[in-house]
């Protein structure tokens, strides 16, 4: 156990993760109790991750932050605190939550310069050649912008899945980390997609209103986002409500097959950016959003136990 959690955190450091985060969790919860002095739960994973340079300016900025993951409705109480805290409703965007391997692009005066896996501390393995392969390489709007960054979910669509590489792969999730090692053919690299959910200047003069804003932007530029709803008028009250019926939308999509990535989830946030960022952060994760994992699609069914 203690060895597999120590290759789990290897390939993870390096930008190519074997399992997705509720396994990981899963199994360093069972080595800090089968061995709660192990040295593995205390490793520095700042040795994986490569050093940023200068092109790194927003990185440093503005770090990869987690999300608060909710696994039922009644954990919504959590986000509720924060909507009491703000005092006023609010406009709550919706999207789909990706599951497939974060990643950042670079752009210098609109042209695609650099990209990277997502680091734990820094920065992990470039990737250019793969962002090159799914994103545009010139964005016309942000020609004036020094360092603009990208940043996404690197993914194998399902029907890519089904038709080249199941029987091979076992997932699409584990397909991606395939296809995102340095030795990946030219046709592979055409198997890999990229859904992007954000979009930062390294001035701060390229900025939004709403999230909403950011991500119609994004698609102007030519990128690829999750699908996405809103709903106005949340607060304390009917927070529960707005969520069920968001959740039931997204359902439908899944129904009638329009999500084209697997998912593991919504992310709910605040859609007015001022808002958002005013309740600040806990932890690593903003307080403004979370990740809801529940309803037919996304319901975790994970079950707490020990061994003895």
């Amino acid at each position: 156990m203690e060895s597999y959690v120590g290759t789990l955190q290897d390939a993870a450091g390096m930008g190519t993760p074997l399992v997705d985060d509720s396994v990981y969790d899963a199994h360093v919860r069972l080595l800090r109790e089968l061995k709660p002095n192990s040295e593995v739960l205390n490793r520095n994973w700042e040795t994986f991750d490569e050093e940023l340079s200068e092109d790194d300016e927003v990185l440093r900025k503005y770090g990869m932050c987690s999300i608060t993951t909710l696994s039922d409705i009644d954990e919504l109480w959590r986000f509720a605190n924060t909507l009491s805290e703000l005092g006023h409703p609010v406009e709550i965007m919706a999207s789909v939550k990706d599951n497939g391997h974060g990643v950042r692009a670079v752009y210098k005066y609109g042209e695609l310069h650099s990209g990277s896996t997502r680091g734990r501390y820094k920065k992990g393995r470039d990737i250019t050649r793969h962002l090159r392969a799914v994103l545009p390489n010139y964005v016309e709007a942000w020609k004036e912008y020094p360092i603009i960054e990208v940043r996404g979910e690197m993914l194998v669509s399902i029907d890519n899945f089904e038709n080249y590489l199941k029987g091979k792969l076992k997932t699409p999730l584990s397909s991606v980390t395939s296809l995102i090692r340095d030795s990946v053919t030219d046709e592979e690299l055409k198997l890999l997609s990229m859904e992007c959910y954000k979009v930062i200047s390294a001035d701060g003069s390229l900025e939004f209103d709403t999230l909403w804003d950011e991500f119609e932007h994004l698609e102007e530029c030519g990128f690829k986002t999750p699908p996405k709803a809103k709903i106005r008028g949340v607060d304390v009250n009917n927070l529960e409500f707005a969520v069920t019926k968001v959740l039931e939308y997204f359902e439908g999509l899944m129904d009638n097959g329009e999500i084209k990535y697997s998912c593991d989830g919504i992310v709910f946030a605040i859609n007015d950016n001022h808002d958002f960022y005013s309740t600040g952060r806990e932890g690593n994760a903003w307080k403004g959003n979370f990740a809801l994992k529940t309803g037919r699609y996304w319901q975790q069914n994970v079950y707490s136990g020990i061994i003895r």
